[in-house]
This record gives structure tokens, sequence and C-alpha cells, in this order.
């Protein structure tokens, strides 16, 4: 299996998530909705998830997939190692935000 990191992004990310689920639909909801996030980064390692290239006109070599209300973006490196670049809500713009967290990916090498 490939090791996997999440990126400063992807670990605030995982914070405001569970932030706002707590506030919002209580504690019970959020160890559902993190049990599955952390279950697809296992799939994501694993090879075993149906994930899309990211459009080409962003000019970023990663991936995406989306999980209930949010969307993973990744990139797996030549050493095998699988970066996790950001995890948002499918309503946030994208654009530069994904530049910026792809950049930090980039900078760990």
């Amino acid at each position: 299996m490939n090791s996997l990191f999440l990126s400063a992004y992807a670990k605030a990310s995982l914070t405001d998530i569970y932030v706002y689920t707590c506030e919002t639909w209580g504690p019970a909801k959020i160890d559902a909705y993190l049990d599955g996030l952390f279950s697809m980064f296992e799939q994501i390692e694993a090879q075993t998830e149906l994930s899309r290239p990211m459009p080409p006109e962003l000019e970023l070599d990663g991936y995406f997939i989306r999980i209930q209300r949010h969307c993973i973006y990744w990139k797996q490196f030549n050493s095998g190692e699988i970066g996790i670049a950001a995890i948002w809500h499918k309503s946030m713009l994208q654009g530069d935000r994904l530049l910026a967290a792809f950049g930090v990916l980039y900078d760990r090498q």
C-alpha cells in the first residue's frame, strides 16, 4: 500500500467539517461523516476508488472524488506517495484555492 499524507489545507478542512457538523447536526452525525471520509482516504490509498482527473483547464496533475457533499482533491507522486491536497464542500469555488492547495503538496517534496 502507498503512504498517504494530508496537506495543511486538508487538515484544516477536517477541523472545519468537524466543527460545522457537530454544531449543525450533532455529535452522532460527525462520527459517521468522518468515518466516510477516512474510508475514502483508504480507498484512494488502495486505488479502489473511482476518482476523476482534474479538469484540463486547471493544469493540475491530480484527481478528485466526491463523497456526499465534499470533494477530496489528491495527487499521486512518482514515489507512490499520495497527498490529499484539500477537502472542500461542493459549493466552494475551486480555481485559485486548488492551485494553492496543490502547491503545498509540491512544496513538501
